[in-house]
């Protein structure tokens, strides 16, 4: 099967520029006949590798945590931690999304204000609590205090976690406005495999089952925990097929690399082709030879989406009429070139 895509081609700024002279990344261009086509991204930097800005011109948002003033960079403290997280619509002047966040003295993240939600009406503000070997122990949502050091009145959404020295849940609690959703013990064996889900409030989730090298074989379904799936698995651990009763949810197949190649899902097999870093480049949908969709991904992690081409076509044509942005908290911006308003 032949490959061929349309990536994203690396830019470092004009010759003898700041970005060339530190092989630092300028841009990532769409391919235009071997030559930097269309900007998707370009960045501007703190020091040696810091960005500051994150810019996607063609929808006309940024990630600023520079902030417009020299020598200052409103987006962190003074020990390089994230206080404002802000993705900007430079082209309406209006922020996309925006959270602020506060820490304690162990750089443990200790609230988020969802900026965005809050100027819109909603509440989704976030206050975390931890006990005295930094694990999450609370987590409450609603709208915070105006010292931040809660959230105020009733929490909206409430999740609490009871754990032993090695860190398994021995008690798990949800609630909604205060009332009690769920309120689940938990039992593990001397491998810290589950051996038994007891719960005084809400539903009865299946009790997990492993085999020999550990694989969770029997699995609460995760849209409805009382329901079972079973889960079989290769000879390298990898897992190939899951089942409910007697029907398939999936099947799974793998290279020799240990990367997921396709996926079996409702009688529609999707490929999945990789680059050198193990980033899906690209999925096509059973004997097609047309792309679906394709990733374009970013030069800071490995994970760091740039945006996602997909055909909206069935079949896929091969045209990939949608495009979306990825931000980094995970909110999507379609292309407006192809939206329908």
């Amino acid at each position: 099967m032949a490959l061929t895509l349309k990536p994203g081609r690396y830019t470092y700024g004009s010759t003898d520029s700041a970005a060339d002279v530190l092989n630092l990344l300028d841009a990532i261009n769409d391919d235009s006949s071997g030559s930097p086509g269309d900007v998707l991204a370009s960045y501007t930097y703190l020091g040696l590798g810091t960005v500051v800005i994150q810019d996607y011109e063609e929808p006309e948002v940024k990630l600023d945590l520079f902030g417009g003033t020299s020598g200052t960079y409103s987006g962190f403290d003074q020990f390089d931690r994230i206080i404002d997280h802000r993705w900007y619509d430079y082209g309406s002047s209006a922020d996309v999304d925006r959270f602020k966040y506060g820490y304690d003295r162990a750089s443990n993240r200790i609230w988020k204000e969802n900026v965005v939600a809050a100027n819109n009406g909603e509440d989704f503000d976030e206050f975390y609590t931890y006990d005295g070997l930094h694990r999450l122990q609370n987590f409450d949502r609603g709208d915070l205090n105006a010292g931040k050091t809660a959230i105020s009145g009733t929490p909206a959404n409430e999740e609490d976690w009871s754990l032993d020295p090695l860190g398994n849940w021995s008690n798990f609690v949800q609630k909604t406005s205060g009332m009690i959703d769920l309120n689940q013990s938990r039992s593990v064996n001397e491998v810290n495999e589950i051996t038994n889900i007891t719960e005084t409030t809400g539903p009865s989730w299946i009790t997990p089952a492993f085999d020999r090298n550990g694989n969770m074989t029997t699995v609460p379904k995760p849209a409805d925990p009382t329901v079972a799936f079973t889960c079989t698995y290769d000879p390298w651990n990898r897992m190939v097929k899951v089942e409910q009763g007697m029907t398939t949810i999936g099947g799974y197949a793998y290279d020799a690399l240990m990367r997921r190649i396709t996926k079996d899902v409702d009688s529609v097999v999707r490929h999945f082709l990789y680059s050198s870093q193990w980033q899906s480049l690209e999925e096509r949908l059973d004997s097609s030879t047309d792309p679906e969709r394709q990733q374009i991904w970013g030069p800071q992690y490995v994970d760091q989406l740039i945006l996602r081409d997909r055909d909206t076509s069935d079949p896929a044509n091969g045209m990939l009429d949608e495009r979306l942005y990825a931000l980094s908290a995970h909110l999507l911006l379609n292309n407006f070139r192809f939206s329908c308003v």
